[in-house]
């Protein structure tokens, strides 16, 4: 038997995630006001024909509670009694469930008609189900409508549908109307859980989290992945191999993607997704991923608060790392990216080359930061003018201020200055890389670079305090940095050895 049928649930309290209906339901019932039709609306897999079914043994229950029990809230079927045992097991006769998917027309409503004319066998009420209560035709519907309306004693009626805007609103109007909602991947992980405790078995939590993330807010489907995983071998239980299982794509793979496209690096962004496709992973996963990524890092730069009321899970760190990276970007350039590569995804299947549509897109993205790059240079042009008396930097050296420290000895420590800003922020430490520390001047050390982009992306108030503050923690003291476009020459002596250790090449 199947998870998911195994461990139905059988009473209210063991529903997860829906606690206003469940309340609501518990309170009609405690008051012996139930409604004559109801309409379970919501997505599949979340509990809707489960909880009718919960519904119909708590009001045929042959343990019945006293008034003062139902006050009290006691009203939970008792799952001993005949009623609550055959309604379990599909065979009561005064439990009637129809599939209005295979029988949606005016002949089966007629015969559901006949049937409610009867009263019940046996139990207090007639319950009938109607399951995908949309399929059924506007002619059945019509049929049904009467009877809703004007329903003989002692008779409830639920219809379930997953698309409650295709029933017809005279049908509405004559149902009390509950909206089941989605689980959240923390209510999926929870029921997963609990599973696993009676089944006496054991999984490494950050799987729990892939099966809750892929369920995408289906209980059903949780507990039919979970189903499959736990019937492999032990060794293979490991998070790569459910990873790959469920077709994912892994965390640190959009991360590199996303620096990529912070430092505009186009050939490793496009390197990156050809290297998807040879691999033989799914385009549309990694691309529905990407956007996925790009839009917490669109709310995380709106407001960090917005990521704990979106829907969205991951872990504590996963959260710090994408409030810290959201930084390197500005509202507008996520948006953008959202948008580009939403019409990248939207192209995927029109393309002769797949991996086409993100390729343009990663171009055109880095097309427009290197004109917004140019626009703001040529706003700061004026600026730039005033200081042309002086010689073009670094040519003479030897007119800067007396260092604080030989040039030599901030070269040597220059390799942990990177790797100190790494993790703080890994678009600065890519342009960082591309520049040398080449001379001081008035009190401040002054960085060369190849690029005027890369030059305005570390002059940026933000990343200039996180370089200087690094700086002081690696190099003592107070530091202030200068960020200059110059013409680096290899056969500079001091020029050779940065590049010695920093592991660079001239960029011409």
């Amino acid at each position: 038997m199947t998870l998911y049928r195994k461990y139905r649930p059988q009473k209210f309290s063991e529903v997860e995630g829906q606690t206003a209906i469940i309340q609501t339901l518990k309170n009609e019932l405690s008051l012996g006001k139930i409604a004559h039709a109801y309409i379970f609306a919501g997505p599949r897999g979340i509990g809707k024909t489960t909880v009718a079914r919960i519904l119909a043994k708590a009001i045929n229950c042959q343990n019945k509670k006293s008034v003062r029990e139902r006050r009290l809230g006691k009203v939970e079927p008792c799952n001993r009694c005949v009623s609550c045992q055959e309604i379990t097991a599909g065979r009561s006769l005064d439990l009637i469930e129809i599939d209005a998917a295979s029988n949606r027309g005016i002949n089966e409503i007629r015969a559901l008609r006949e049937n409610v004319r009867f009263a019940p066998q046996r139990d207090s009420f007639k319950v009938f189900i109607i399951d995908e209560a949309h399929m059924l035709t506007r002619e059945a519907f019509n049929a049904l409508l009467k009877t809703l309306e004007e329903p003989p004693p002692r008779t409830l009626f639920i219809l379930a549908t997953t698309e409650v805007h295709e029933v017809p609103e005279t049908i509405l109007s004559r149902c009390q109307r509950f909206d089941f909602k989605k689980l959240t991947v923390a209510e999926i992980e929870h029921r997963l859980a609990q599973i696993l405790r009676e089944e006496k078995r054991a999984l490494n939590p950050e799987i729990l989290r892939l099966i809750a993330i892929k369920a995408d807010g289906g209980e059903r489907d949780a507990e039919g992945i979970l189903g499959q995983i736990l019937s492999w071998p032990k060794k293979e239980l490991k998070l790569s191999k459910v990873a790959d299982f469920l077709g994912t794509v892994d965390w640190s793979l959009i991360t590199d993607f996303v620096n990529m496209l912070a430092s505009c690096d186009n050939a490793q962004a496009i390197r990156k997704v050809n290297e998807i496709v040879a691999n033989g992973q799914d385009l549309f996963n990694f691309t529905d991923e990407l956007i996925d990524y790009l839009r917490r890092m669109m709310l995380a730069k709106v407001q960090p608060a917005l990521l704990d009321h979106a829907g969205l899970s991951f872990s504590a760190a996963q959260k710090e790392e994408l409030v810290a990276r959201a930084q390197n970007f500005s509202l507008k350039s996520l948006a953008y990216l959202v948008r580009l590569f939403m019409a990248a995804k939207n192209s995927l299947d029109a393309a002769l080359i797949p991996q086409l549509s993100l390729e343009l897109a990663i171009i055109e993205y880095s097309e427009a930061m290197g004109k917004v790059a140019e626009a703001q240079e040529k706003i700061q042009s004026p600026q730039l003018e005033e200081k042309e008396e002086k010689p073009s930097f670094p040519s003479l050296p030897d007119e800067y201020q007396k260092p604080i420290m030989n040039l030599e000895q901030v070269v040597g420590k220059w390799s942990e200055v990177l790797k100190t800003v790494e993790p703080l922020n890994y678009s600065l430490c890519a342009f960082l890389k591309l520049c040398q520390p080449v001379a001081f001047r008035d009190g401040s050390l002054v960085l060369g670079f190849p690029r005027d982009f890369h030059k305005d992306m570390v002059s940026q108030t933000r990343n200039k305090k996180i370089v200087e503050g690094v700086l002081d923690q690696i190099l003592g003291g107070k530091w202030q940095i200068q960020c200059e476009k110059v013409e680096l020459q290899q056969n500079n002596n001091l020029t050779r050895e940065a590049l010695e250790v920093l592991g660079g090449e001239i960029v011409k």
